[in-house]
Parts: structure tokens; C-alpha cells; sequence
């Protein structure tokens, strides 16, 4: 309504052949954490944040997690749920710094830059995440192969070229491919959660809009495995 104080998330997204263009103010919205973690189910597979609304993430992030001494400062980075808990970094946001500690798998964009970093390289971002933690990271960086650093080991996995109508949300795709294989297949083959999200985001973009895709035979082919 006109009166309210709300600041409305709005996003505009203009297409064109040689790429897109988005203006966004992000999540401005306010949530109440207490309401959100009430209507969040008891138990979960794996959680995926995107960190553009600050109190949603933390609720999330904080899911499974059991009651922790309040006078620890660090107790509630020590305390795990059940499930693992992925970052989709698309771009780094200010209020992130404190999140980063409550992550297991952090999956980013190559615009993803966090602050003080002599030079955004692929290195430099994994070794900053793992600062807070996170032995875990996946860096996309569009058509060019898929980095990672998984548990002490790192590669790099080659990213199949395919037609694209549109690319818009097949990052989206991506991310949330390898959530729903990371809980599937578990954590241990980093390549074939990478090479499974790149495939779902392929689809993704075979197709002009968010979800015509979604009814492709190739999806449910891919699926099936």
C-alpha cells in the first residue's frame, strides 16, 4: 500500500544479444526471524542461501542448529546441524562477513569480490572463505571451466558449450542443481556435483524464460542420471 514504510525489491532485467543487463535494489524487505524459523520445516536435506535478505539467511543458516551457550561467542560457529549449508555467492554484499562462519559449501560467481583483496583471482576468494571456514568452494566463471577447492584438493572443470535463448537465472539453475545433488550424492566428488549443476544450467538456457525449461526431457533425463 502507498503508506506503507516497506521498500519494494525491484528488479529490472533487460535482454540483448550479446548479454543482459539487471538493475536491482536487492531484498529490502523485512523479515521477522522468529516468524520465519517457526514456518521453516524441522528437518532439511541441505540449505541454500543467496544472502540477499540478512535475517532470512541467518534463520536458515541457524536451522538443526542445537541450543548453544549464549556467553560463548563462538559456540554457535562450532554447533552443525544434520545437513550442509551452501553459499550462493552471486556477488558479495556487505552484511555477509558475519554469515560466512555458519557455511559449509560456498558456490560463487566470478563477480563475486569480497572487500580488501589485492586482486579477485580464484585463489585469493577460496583462500578468504576458508579464513571463516569453508574448505569447500565452487567458482563459476560463465562459459570458461568450473574451479573448486575441496577439502585440500582443487581443479577445474571443463563447462560443455551449448545454444543458449537466454541466459537469465542460469545461475539460479546452477546453484540450485548442485544443492539437490549434494544431497543426493553427498560431498565427496566435488567434479560430478560441478558436472551435474553446469548440465541442469545448460538446459536452463535452451529455452527463453525462468521455467518453460523445467518441463524439458532433457532435465528429467538428467535427473533420472
Amino acid at each position: 500500500p502507498a503508506s506503507s514504510l516497506r521498500e519494494p525489491a525491484v528488479s529490472s532485467i533487460i535482454e540483448h544479444p550479446s548479454g543482459r543487463m539487471v538493475a536491482s535494489t536487492n531484498a529490502r524487505l523485512d523479515a521477522d526471524p522468529g516468524r520465519v524459523a517457526a514456518e521453516l520445516p524441522e528437518r532439511v536435506g541441505v540449505v541454500l542461501i543467496d544472502g540477499h535478505n540478512p535475517a532470512l539467511a541467518q534463520a536458515a543458516l541457524t536451522l538443526g542448529v542445537p541450543e548453544v551457550d549464549g556467553e560463548d561467542p563462538f559456540a554457535l560457529l562450532e554447533a552443525r546441524p544434520p545437513h550442509l549449508r551452501v553459499l550462493d555467492g552471486g556477488s558479495w554484499k556487505d552484511w555477509l562477513t558475519p554469515l560466512l562462519g555458519l557455511v559449509d559449501v560456498a558456490v560463487v560467481s566470478e563477480d563475486f569480490a569480497p572487500p580488501l583483496l589485492a586482486r579477485v583471482d580464484g585463489e585469493q576468494v577460496a583462500g578468504f572463505l576458508r579464513g571463516f571456514g569453508i574448505t569447500r568452494v565452487v567458482r563459476t566463471r560463465g562459459e570458461r571451466p568450473v574451479q573448486y577447492w575441496w577439502d585440500g584438493t582443487s581443479g577445474e572443470v571443463p563447462v560443455r558449450e551449448v545454444p543458449d535463448a537466454s541466459t537469465m537465472g542460469a545461475g539460479d539453475a546452477f546453484h540450485g542443481a548442485f544443492a539437490w545433488a549434494l544431497e543426493r550424492a553427498g560431498a565427496s566428488d566435488p567434479e560430478r556435483l560441478i558436472r551435474f549443476a553446469s548440465a541442469v544450467a545448460g538446459v536452463s538456457v535452451s529455452s527463453f524464460g525462468t521455467r518453460q525449461w523445467l518441463a524439458s526431457p532433457a532435465l528429467a533425463e538428467l535427473v533420472r542420471g
